[in-house]
């Protein structure tokens, strides 16, 4: 629920604010045996507090009992803006100069917009600059604090939304100017001091009863307070200049009390370049890096700030209860109960008791939907700019659990992928699981790991993720996915690991300003989808996004059903499977990706397609900026490809499929199938003949496996024949009429009667893991009528990897 609280006090109104009855957060969301837990709350009423480990839904154990707790209250002010402490180089009581480029986002709101300012109502009014609800301009001089109409100057039009203006206020002892754009609009008479105050100086706001309000909607660049008044051709050439100012360049002018460029992409502070220490303190963060008026290019094109009333991430509150996660605690989900409300929390492995499965969590979707300040990746501000910042420490509502009952309606959070972890336990697969900071932080985080599956709605990614997934592969590992929209769009943190920036494509009509594709963060790299900045996530997972929007409902029909990824489902083509699910109602829902030729690695097998009953649409980007889309009643593609490092990667690419594991059997054994396969090692297969290292005519149709049938095809050819020729005189060697001879030390010598492709058991012995094997092969080729002719080979293999 959120309360808009109005208090009419010389046409003042107050920012909202998010209120609740109860609302809480975890300091982090995942944590190792050893480590702290905060748990900030805020409450109208007393509340309990325990930690609970999660399989499914209600299938849960109370592993902590912290008690109860009183009400505790702690505010969250929305607002960006960004101040500085009085000091007597800012209380300023003569001649004085404020300026400042301005784009507001709407020209009139019905409120007062402060933007440069040493003010605060109703009894210390110094000086200011701000938007009153017609859009003019007013330029504030007090002189004994308190608040009167009659010592502002108003400029005679409205400042126009959507487009930079330069506005220059002075005061020269007898006269305030108002310029616009570099020409003056106004001159009022005004004699007499300047009432000092100790306010702080505020860009993007001005005080009411000492705390920033009042915030301004739009993009400021370069604003600056002088103790001169600057001339009309200073002003002009100030105007001229378009705020086209860097480190080498600041354009400080004589008489300058503060300046601030901006030209800080990240951190709290922003530097006064005149030197003077003004450093300014940037609140509720702001967005950085957006179109400004110079005419910079590229990731530092503009150095403005946006501020916005909306803005809120990661309010300061106390911890209210902290607990160390003990040793005993498995990894795995578990949540933290306050009051009814139910927090995620993620259980890491302690060093050295890794499991062999590591499973993903999407919780940089989780916080990326996070609407709680106003603030999402997914949400507006005033005036229509896309929101590019969300806190990571703050409420989430959209991530409490059991959002909705299972089988009854669809999640694409939280909810949706604890069905995985309740299939996994119910079929035997101990797993390790982990957030996607986890995993962006550690580079050596999946070396312990075989198998790493991403689950539910995998959309947000850091290069270092997708850097340390592609090392993971190249090193042997395989990637089960069973995620949809997955590796989609680029994401970064600050340098506190507290805020996560996303710039993407508009959720609607129109564009991002190729200026604002450029993060603030990490550098200024390139935003948007991974496709569009050169990293397509077909490469690492064979699929991308395609299909859906929250619309689609479908299912799966079998295309490869000999196919090992079938085997033991009885399956033939055209067979459908996962028309029942708990998420949804469907295996391929809400958001389903599909191939690509361009992309998609050549050697991917397509062994199952989406069908969908109602079409549902499909999404294009014809240009990195803009989408398209167009209806289809198929597509969403079942895939596997051997990785070049030596593992698999299988994918059901669907935010609703694990909803169907619980209770489809197809589903769920081709997901045996492929984990038995990932999980068992393997042997590398390297062929032989007599006369050295040649493997012409050799095939590897499965590799050797513990537990498993080996199967190799020796096909007649006329290589193979040519080879025979030039081995029949080798001494020692002897015909073998009628097959193939396989020795080894396990099993015995067999004879395999006929021609072609045979299975040799390979025995389920750990003690063969990481030795050599080998396989002599006698066979005979008789392509000429009467003649009969010898190849001899051999296959050595090393059992595990």
């Amino acid at each position: 629920m959120r309360v808009v609280l109005s208090l009419s006090l010389l046409g003042v109104a107050f920012a909202a604010v998010p209120c609740a009855a109860q609302t809480a957060f975890l300091d982090k969301l995942s944590a190792a045996p050893g480590e702290t837990v905060g748990v900030h709350v805020s409450s109208a009423r007393a509340f309990n507090l325990s930690v609970w480990r999660s399989r499914y839904f209600d299938d849960n154990e109370r592993m902590l009992e912290a008690g109860g707790f009183p009400a505790v209250r702690q505010p969250a002010p929305k607002g960006s803006h960004a101040e500085v402490a009085s000091s007597p180089g800012l209380a300023i009581t003569g001649d004085l100069t404020l300026e400042a480029w301005i784009r507001p986002v709407v020209s009139s709101t019905g409120f007062f917009h402060g933007i440069l300012s040493k003010y605060s109502i109703p009894g210390d009014t110094a000086y200011m600059i701000y938007l009153i609800p017609n859009g003019r301009l007013a330029f504030y001089l007090g002189d004994d604090g308190v608040f009167n109409e009659n010592n502002r100057t108003l400029t005679t039009r409205a400042i126009p939304a959507g487009r930079y203006t330069h506005v220059v206020a002075t005061y020269d002892g007898t006269d305030k100017r108002i310029y616009l754009d570099g020409e003056l609009d106004v001159v009022e008479p005004r004699t007499g001091p300047i009432y000092d105050t100790t306010e702080p100086v505020r860009v993007g706001a001005y005080g009411v009863d000492g705390s920033a309000s009042q915030y301004y909607n739009g993009q400021v660049d370069s604003p600056a307070i002088y103790s001169r008044a600057l001339s009309p051709a200073e002003v002009r050439q100030r105007y001229l200049d378009r705020a086209d100012y860097s480190p080498t360049q600041p354009g400080v002018l004589p008489g300058a009390v503060a300046q601030w460029n901006f030209g800080e992409l990240d951190g709290a502070t922003l530097a006064d370049a005149t030197g003077n220490g003004h450093d300014l303190t940037l609140v509720n963060y702001g967005t950085r890096g957006v179109a400004g008026p110079s005419a910079r290019t590229g990731a530092l094109e503009s150095h403005a700030i946006r501020f916005s009333q909306e803005d809120l991430f990661n309010p300061p509150w106390r911890a209210t209860h902290t607990f160390t996660v003990p040793p005993s605690w498995e990894s795995g989900f578990y949540y933290v109960d306050v009051g009814g409300r139910r927090l995620p929390l993620i259980i890491k492995p302690s060093p050295g008791q890794e499991r062999r499965i590591a499973v993903l969590a999407a919780t940089n979707t989780w916080h990326a939907y996070n609407a709680w300040s106003g603030n999402s990746l997914y949400t507006t501000h005033p005036g229509g700019p896309i929101a590019y910042y969300v806190g990571m420490r703050q409420p989430n509502p959209g991530v409490h659990l059991d959002q909705h009952t299972p089988g009854s309606g669809i999640s694409h959070l939280v909810d949706a992928e604890r069905y995985l972890y309740k299939w996994l336990d119910d079929n035997g697969y101990p797993f390790d699981l982990y957030s996607d900071l986890d995993l962006h932080l550690d580079a050596s985080l999946l070396d312990a790991y075989d198998v790493l599956i991403l689950n539910g709605h995998s959309e947000y990614w850091s290069h270092e993720m997708i850097d340390h997934v592609e090392a993971f592969q190249a090193a042997g590992g395989s990637v089960v996915n069973l995620s949809g929209n997955t590796m989609w769009t680029v994401i970064t943190y600050d340098a506190t690991l507290s805020v996560m920036e996303g710039r993407k494509h508009p959720h609607g009509s129109g564009t991002i300003p190729a200026s604002e594709r450029w993060h603030s963060q990490d550098g200024g790299i390139l935003g948007g989808t991974l496709r569009c900045v050169g990293r397509p996530e077909h490469e690492v997972i064979g699929t991308g996004y395609g299909i859906g929007g929250g619309q689609a409902r479908g299912w799966a029909l079998v295309e490869r059903p000999s196919h090992w990824i079938f085997a033991g489902t009885g399956v033939s083509a055209g067979t459908p499977f996962g028309e029942a699910g708990l998420n949804g109602g469907s295996m391929m829902g809400y958001e389903i990706d599909v191939v690509d030729p361009q992309w998609t690695p050549a050697n991917t097998e397509i062994i199952a397609r989406g069908a969908y009953p109602t079409p549902t649409f499909q999404l294009g980007i014809t240009n990195c900026q803009t989408r398209t889309s167009w209806t289809t009643t198929s597509g969403g593609e079942v895939i596997y490809f051997d990785h070049p490092g030596g593992g698999g990667v299988f994918g059901i690419p669907s935010v609703t499929v694990g909803g169907t594991l619980v209770v489809d059997a197809i589903a769920s054994q081709m997901v045996r199938n492929v984990l038995d396969r990932f999980l068992i090692p393997q042997a590398a297969c390297a062929f032989r003949n007599g006369s050295g290292i040649n493997p012409i005519g050799f095939a590897c149709i499965n590799a050797p496996i513990l537990g498993a049938s080996w199967m190799t095809s020796i096909p007649t050819t006329p290589a193979t024949v040519a080879t025979a020729l030039g081995l029949a005189a080798t001494p020692g060697a002897a015909p073998l009429f009628g097959g193939e001879l396989l020795l080894g030390p396990v099993p015995p010598p067999a004879l395999l009667p006929g021609l072609g492709t045979h299975a040799v058991p390979v025995p389920n012995d750990p003690t063969l893991l990481g030795g050599f094997v080998t396989a002599q092969g006698f066979r005979v080729d008789g392509p000429i009528p009467g003649a009969s002719f010898v190849l001899l080979n051999a296959q050595d293999l090393t059992l595990g990897r």
